[in-house]
């Protein structure tokens, strides 16, 4: 019941999104999934290999894992596209 009353508000900082290669059908028009209208100070798409759910279990979360290492520790990897 409240998350269907829920309604997301704007972030205003950067945000990064981990998008897996092999998406359902559906759906395939927003790359940003809803998340672009969202965050306003610069939204970050990375494309990491696998689906929805093999993007969290190997061989695939150590891509994952790297790309989040890879920002935390300030690289950003060639992987991502960056919409402002």
């Amino acid at each position: 019941e409240g998350l269907q009353r829920y309604v997301p508000q704007p972030y205003a900082g950067p945000a990064v999104l981990f998008r897996p290669r092999m998406q359902p059908q559906f759906g395939m028009g927003d790359r940003a999934r809803g998340w672009g209208a969202l965050v306003t100070g610069g939204l970050t798409i990375c494309t990491v290999p696998g689906n929805h759910l093999a993007m969290l279990q190997e061989p695939h979360v150590k891509v994952l894992a790297r790309e989040i290492a890879g920002r935390l520790g300030g690289s950003e990897p060639a992987t991502v596209e960056t919409l402002r």
